[in-house]
């Protein structure tokens, strides 16, 4: 049972790993233009005045 749960857990691991690069990936990808993101996503825009 102990090897069948290490199995287990490595394939679980390198899941995690794959798509936590794809998916930091894509953050760099929409994070291109800082300019327009920091503006629309900026705490102080969102603050109700």
């Amino acid at each position: 049972m102990s090897q069948a749960w290490q199995r287990v857990s490595r394939q679980v691991a390198k899941a995690l790993v794959v798509t936590l690069q794809k998916r930091l990936e894509r953050l760099d990808q929409f994070t291109q233009p800082p300019r327009t993101t920091y503006a629309v996503h900026s705490p102080a825009a969102s603050m109700p005045r």
